[in-house]
């Protein structure tokens, strides 16, 4: 080594000489001086398979880093990390340090002095509902949850400002995971609309409006029943069936529950310029074995585009009622469904 007590005035800068300066990494271009008495080693050991000579580290100045499987889990110390930011403040924790899964939270303030909250957006991992994201708007009381496929109900997205149940909400699925379809449900106090894709039926909306929900009277030692919302009207619409005439494919179809009436609203033929359309007034005795069904004019009132003998026949008017009164217990049923699915998810 090299005497520097003048500092780089005495000094050679000759790399090559061992004598001189040491190497970091073994290989130089120039030749070397050979130390005294030093030990020959072995061939294999300082060329590699390629002929390049293999480079030799040095021996470490430090200790062997000793990380242990909880610290290592905790990625921090206590597993917890704080970063404030202008306005903004970034909390951060080790995976499932936390009960609820939460990994991260980033709090966004109004003010400099981060006193007044504007938003906090929570990130989840591993949560068994696949809940990762949930943000909370404090100015508009809105909360946003977000979640990743694997759910049985196939949620993907969740808008409310209130658990409450009848309460507006928002909702987004992944459809494809769905056997209904269901991609939207918006609901409110007296209203529920739902879309749908990929259905065999054609099914693409459904509305449903609620009457006011009759008060429950309490019993003195008996059973606590619920009282569900009284259904009035459910509006369906369905995509064109090319399979189908378009005098006798249903465009649109509401069942008025209260008035038992049923309206049915056909597509239009590309050549038309209005559609065929049906009106049902439901016997109170319908569906009733044993029982003689009596169809009046006022019965089914009806507009045909193109006129068919066969829907003149009250043979056809009565199998048509009998069909309707089934597919409206088949939709109040989905409905109520739907509700249930609701109450399951803000319990």
């Amino acid at each position: 080594m090299q005497d520097c007590r003048n500092g780089c005035k005495d000094m050679t800068f000759d790399l090559g000489d061992p004598a001189c300066w040491e190497f970091f990494l073994q290989g130089s271009s120039k030749p070397q001086l050979l130390i005294p008495d030093a030990e020959d080693e072995e061939d294999g050991n300082d060329v590699d398979q390629d002929g390049s000579p293999m480079p030799e580290m040095l021996p470490s100045w430090v200790l062997p880093i000793v990380i242990t499987p909880k610290e290592f889990e905790t990625r921090c110390p206590q597993g917890k990390k704080v970063l404030q930011y202008r306005k903004a403040k970034l909390e951060k924790w080790a995976p499932f340090l936390e009960k609820n899964g939460q990994v991260s939270r980033l709090t966004l303030y109004l003010d400099t002095n981060c006193s007044q909250e504007v938003e906090i957006k929570d990130w989840f991992e591993h949560r068994q509902d696949r809940l990762h994201l949930k943000h909370h708007n404090k100015q508009t009381g809105i909360t946003s949850e977000y979640f990743s496929p694997g759910r049985a109900d196939a949620l993907k997205v969740h808008v409310y400002r209130s658990l409450a149940p009848e309460t507006e909400r928002s909702m987004v699925f992944y459809s494809e995971s769905r056997l209904d379809g269901l991609q939207t449900r918006d609901e409110k106090p007296r209203e529920m609309t739902e879309t749908f894709q990929g259905r065999l039926d054609l099914l693409y909306y459904r509305h449903t409006q609620f009457g006011k929900k009759p008060k429950k009277v309490a019993i003195a030692g008996g059973p606590t029943e619920t009282n569900p919302r009284p259904i009035l009207k459910i509006m369906e619409r369905f995509h064109r069936n090319t399979e189908k005439a378009a005098n006798e494919d249903v465009a649109e179809q509401i069942f008025l529950i209260r008035e038992n009436r049923i309206q049915l609203q056909c597509h239009r033929e590309n050549d038309h310029i209005t559609t065929s359309f049906w009106e049902f007034l439901k016997p109170s005795n319908l569906g009733e074995k044993g029982t003689h069904v009596i169809l009046t004019p006022e019965t089914a009132l009806s507009f045909q585009v193109e006129n068919c003998e066969r829907f003149n026949k009250q043979l056809y008017v009565y199998e048509r009622l009998v069909s309707l009164q089934q597919e409206e217990m088949i939709v109040k049923k989905g409905v109520r469904n739907s509700e249930a699915e609701v109450s399951v998810l803000i319990s």
